[in-house]
This record gives C-alpha cells, structure tokens and sequence, in this order.
C-alpha cells in the first residue's frame, strides 16, 4: 500500500510503477498493490493528468480515483509504503503498535 498526502500523483504513480513490475516479472495476481491517501477531502478526485500522461509516455498503466486510507486498508497490507514524513505520522496515528511494524518511510520530501 502506497500512501501519500492526497492520492492524486505521488502514491498513484507509485503503485502503478510497482504494479508494471510486478506485471513483468510475470507475478501478476500473485502481489496485489494499491494506494491511498491521508486527506479524506480528496477522495474520489481524479488523478493527477500530468502523472497519468508521465506514465502512459512509460507504457505503463494509471487511472483511478483518489481513495483514503483506513485502519483495515493498513492491516490487510504486508508493507505501508508511506511518502513522506507528515504520512508516516498519520499512518502511525491509524495503526496499533503491531501494526508498525510493517508501515516504511519510502521517500522523504522536505
């Protein structure tokens, strides 16, 4: 699970990026990949135009919506990949302490 701020650009590519190379690896259906966001104010927004045109120019595949993230979307996930560092603390906010486990700081932005 990818997760970012508002689940239009950064986490969106992320997931789509991971999920072409799970696609070539030929571990389709057997690693499930998603994303979401922190904000609840965007969800059901479009994702980002540029970022779907980044990724089509790439071949690879990204259309959706924006989706926030639950406690459930943390526990069912094997790895959180959170964003940045404002992300990570509110995962954290979500999560119970076993839970923590799993959640890792994937990029920082300053």
């Amino acid at each position: 699970l990818f997760v970012c701020y508002a689940n239009i650009c950064r986490s969106p590519m992320a997931m789509a990026i991971f999920q072409h190379q799970i696609n070539k690896a030929g571990l389709a259906g057997k690693i499930s990949v998603k994303s979401a966001g922190i904000a609840a104010q965007f969800a059901g927004s479009p994702f980002d135009k540029n970022g779907i045109l980044a990724c089509s120019q790439n071949n690879i595949y990204l259309s959706g919506s924006s989706t926030t993230v639950t406690k459930k979307m943390i526990i069912s996930s094997d790895y959180v990949l959170a964003m940045d560092k404002n992300v990570l603390s509110a995962i954290y906010d979500l999560a119970s302490p076993y839970q923590k486990s799993n959640v890792i700081l994937f990029y920082v932005c300053e």
